[in-house]
């Protein structure tokens, strides 16, 4: 208290020295208006504006350096008091938000040769990733050859060279529910059974193999690693956040993590950062074991499959499947309709920056969910009501647990699914 008080004193000492006239209750008043103003700007936006005077997009006047946990439910707040596009301060960095399916058409597609780069954030870009990652690599050459090495196995007609594969991960699927739930008897948890399908079908196209069980050691790892990373620094993002009425749909990043937000946290050795130089380890030991045991297989002779090697529509946010009666359009014919209001969702991205997994991914989820309508009656658990309000982690949105009763729709669906096993490598 009083080094505190000595510096005070000493303040208004030399101010009163400097400027001998101004009385002492006078240069109290100023010394505390110099630091209010000097605290301001960290704590409330800049109102900024072009060299013709045109402000930024509106938005709420503080500076967050991260928003709590549901972000998009303020996101949204902010959307239907601001508008379609709107700003956020993030710590220092000035983020744009769109809720408007007009203006993300206009912005990332119309306007996508500088609509289309990425930001570079600290924890995911820097430490853990170290640049490398196609979702978070600037607009630029890289990026573009990047983007090739990854289309030669995601285009449509590549796709459907091997979509008999994607059909028999998705039969497998169901058959492991099935037995799961012991002829409808016995509550399932879906997410074991539904999350080894598309990462099975990953495995397959990056590294030639699959797991034979949901036990499998390669699954809790991989998993465990995808969690830490969502913690660590959120989903893979695109350059904006796009919204209708309630729903929203793609986040802009770590909008959680203020080191990526505030620069002098960045050079704090905090507990957040070693857990991303430890996350950055472990996944080249993950990833990179499974490439050398490939490389080993290939080296043996062994006839080693092909596998990717590098060389508004809405009037209200309601469970209504009836409005997509009559689209006939695949998610990526409707991604390029000309009028952006009558796109089917935003999931996979918009402009040159949208998901190349986009074909693949719709064809995993038409066979996933065609074969669970035609084998199950799909029932919640009586007394354990599902949520679709919460999810887990920071970013994602993976459901709360929860089971579900899974009863066959008729007594020859077993024999169906028994027709097929489950195998370690099969060939494209």
């Amino acid at each position: 208290m009083s080094a505190e008080m000595s510096t005070v004193e000493a303040f208004l000492s030399v101010s009163t020295s400097v400027v001998p006239n101004i009385p002492l209750r006078t240069a109290v008043l100023l010394a505390i208006v110099l630091v209010v103003t000097s605290i301001i700007p960290l704590f409330f936006r800049k109102n900024i504006t072009n060299k013709d005077g045109v402000p930024i997009p509106p938005g709420p006047p503080r500076r967050y350096a991260a928003l709590p946990k549901y972000p998009e439910r303020i996101l949204h707040k902010w959307a239907q008091q601001y508008g379609g596009l709107y700003t956020v301060f993030m710590g220092n960095q000035l983020t744009a938000v769109i809720s408007d399916q007009v203006v993300a058409r206009d912005l990332l597609v119309n306007n996508g040769a500088i609509t289309s780069s990425r930001r570079n954030y600290f924890l995911k870009d820097e430490i853990i990733l170290r640049q490398r990652a196609i979702t978070g690599t600037p607009y630029n050459d890289k990026w573009r050859q990047h983007r090739r090495l990854g289309m030669t196995l995601l285009t449509p007609a590549a796709v459907e060279s091997y979509s008999h594969n994607l059909d028999y991960e998705a039969h497998i699927m169901v058959r492991s529910l099935w037995a799961a739930g012991k002829m409808g008897t016995v509550p399932v948890d879906v997410a074991h059974d539904s999350g080894r399908y598309p990462f099975n079908n990953m495995f397959r196209l990056s590294f030639g193999t699959r797991t034979e069980t949901n036990q499998d050691p390669l699954i809790e790892r991989a998993l465990t690693l995808a969690n830490e990373f969502m913690l660590l620094s959120g989903k893979p993002s695109h350059t904006a956040l796009i919204c209708r009425d309630t729903d929203l749909f793609a986040l802009i990043g770590p909008w959680t993590n203020a080191v990526d937000f505030v620069k002098p946290l960045q050079w704090l050795p905090t507990h957040k950062r070693a857990r991303a130089h430890k996350l950055h380890d472990q996944i080249i030991d993950t990833y990179g074991a499974l490439i050398l045991r490939v490389q080993a297989r290939m080296d043996a002779g062994e006839d080693v499959p092909d596998c990717l090697r590098y060389p508004d529509s809405w009037p209200s946010f309601t469970f209504n499947p009836d409005r997509y009666l009559g689209d006939d359009l695949s998610s990526y014919e409707s991604a390029n309709l000309a009028d952006p209001r009558q796109r089917d969702h935003w999931a996979f991205g918009s402009g040159r920056r949208i998901c190349p997994g986009i074909h693949v991914a719709e064809r995993e989820m038409w066979l996933a969910m065609s074969r669970l309508m035609w084998a199950f009656e799909i029932n919640a658990v009586p007394g354990h009501p599902i949520s679709l309000e919460e999810y887990e982690g920071a970013n994602g949105r993976t459901p709360m647990p929860f089971k579900v009763q899974l009863v066959p729709r008729h007594d020859r669906v077993h024999v169906m699914l028994e027709e097929k096993d489950e195998v370690s490598v099969f060939k494209i």
